[in-house]
């Protein structure tokens, strides 16, 4: 049989006292007990992290117990993978009061309970379950993430002053534009412009095929359409022009030509954001920094796109520090019930805060995974739960129904 390790965490319903979780560890400790299953719960008063260790069928149907137990709430998978042995022992289960420092021996074959508690204190024992226990304890997964209405005077959304469509036959390049917003101002504070093939056709019609040097000569000029695109329809904010890195180091004076067309629109350079992707291994980086020397100089500013996608990552950030970053939307989808997609956006949030750069979710399209990156602080939201992109125009903003008034009021969660 192959092993199978899941460890979960999640919220005790109000309804639930001492009493109550004691019969379930005890009924708990029963089942899996039949089912070969070994397992530890932790307690904390609040919170439950629960390892399970069996065949991965037994796992995953202890599992979809638990979730459907109304005892449970917020349920996050925390880790889920094949290991070679089991670590807490004889199948049943282990109660660890964390907030008193009281444990419960459930079940007569668990003379290991004192050993595991000496496990948890040790510093040589270096287990992922081990050192997720040890998180749990400090409170660092004790996280408020539920979506909360609060009944309040909005200020309602400001409206983007465009046109309906733009005549594709007017440029040599072709656009969609999707909107970034603040749900703080409920306001479009961005667009971003996301170059298509004619008549709205996916962007490898127009990409696919080409030799670097032509890829990289029309990823900069069409940037000169966008731009006229974003006038013409008459929006007044923040301009995403989306670049690959290759484009700044091999187009000369790329940056240069881009300003310089901004400015003969009446577009002011400091409207623009330089979104550079991480598609794309940068070869020359001296040039590279010297062209995000001449943007910043221009007075642009700089994004990293795809945050956690593609080759650079934290070297990328490191070295030309941005204004702002935009997490991919592989870490932000399904992210309510996902534990390390949770853990790597808070550290990204909690450095980008030291940093002084702003934190954008891209690809939101749940108002779950929308509720927790709320509540995790982040206001910034790209994404099609409020608006596709849309085809040489802009789309009408779908504005979440919740709002919170107190950013410190919504933290309501262990510092890590």
């Amino acid at each position: 049989m192959t092993l199978h390790q899941l460890i979960y965490r999640s919220k005790k319903s109000q309804w639930v006292g001492s009493a109550e979780v004691r019969s379930i560890i005890e009924r708990s400790s029963t089942i899996n007990k039949n089912m070969s299953i070994s397992g530890t719960l932790l307690f904390d008063g609040e919170y439950f992290l629960q390892v399970l260790e069996g065949s991965q069928s037994e796992v995953l149907e202890c599992l979809c117990r638990i979730q459907a137990d109304p005892a449970h709430s917020q349920l996050v998978i925390l880790l889920d993978e094949t290991v070679d042995e089991r670590e807490f022992g004889t199948p049943g289960m282990q109660l660890i009061e964390s907030q008193t420092g009281i444990v419960s021996k459930l079940e007569d074959g668990l003379s290991n309970l004192s050993i595991f508690i000496r496990m948890l204190d040790n510093p040589g024992m270096k287990s992922k379950a081990n050192m997720i226990i040890k998180a749990f304890r400090k409170g660092r997964w004790n996280i408020c993430d539920e979506l909360i209405s609060i009944k309040k005077s909005a200020p309602p959304p400001q409206k983007t002053c465009v046109r309906k469509s733009i005549v594709e036959r007017s440029y040599p390049h072709y656009f969609a534009f999707q909107p970034i917003v603040d749900v703080n101002l409920m306001k479009v504070t961005c667009v971003e412009a996301l170059i298509r093939g004619f008549g709205g056709t996916p962007p490898y019609t127009v990409l696919n095929d080409l030799e670097p040097e032509a890829l990289f000569k029309l990823d900069v000029e069409s940037k000169l359409s966008a731009l006229s695109m974003v006038g013409e329809m008459g929006f007044e904010g923040s301009i995403a022009l989306n670049l690959l890195p290759m484009s700044l180091v091999s187009y000369q004076g790329s940056v240069e030509l881009i300003a310089k067309h901004a400015k003969s629109l009446g577009i002011s350079p400091r409207r623009l954001v330089i979104e550079v992707t991480e598609d794309q291994a940068i070869e020359n980086l001296d040039v590279f920094m010297e062209a995000i020397k001449t943007a910043r100089h221009a007075g642009m500013r700089l994004s990293i796109d795809d945050f956690g996608a593609g080759y650079a990552g934290l070297s990328l950030l490191a070295d030309f520090q941005p204004h702002k970053i935009k997490i991919d939307r592989k870490i932000v989808d399904n992210i309510k019930g996902n534990g390390p997609r949770q853990a790597i956006v808070k550290s990204v949030i909690e450095f980008s805060e030291r940093l002084g750069i702003e934190v954008v979710a891209e690809g939101v399209e749940d108002e779950s995974d929308l509720a927790w990156l709320f509540a995790a602080g982040i206001r910034n939201f790209q994404g099609y739960y409020f608006s596709r992109p849309a085809y040489m125009s802009l789309h009408e903003v779908n504005w979440p129904d919740f709002l919170v008034e107190d950013i410190d009021w919504v933290s309501q969660k262990v510092e890590a």
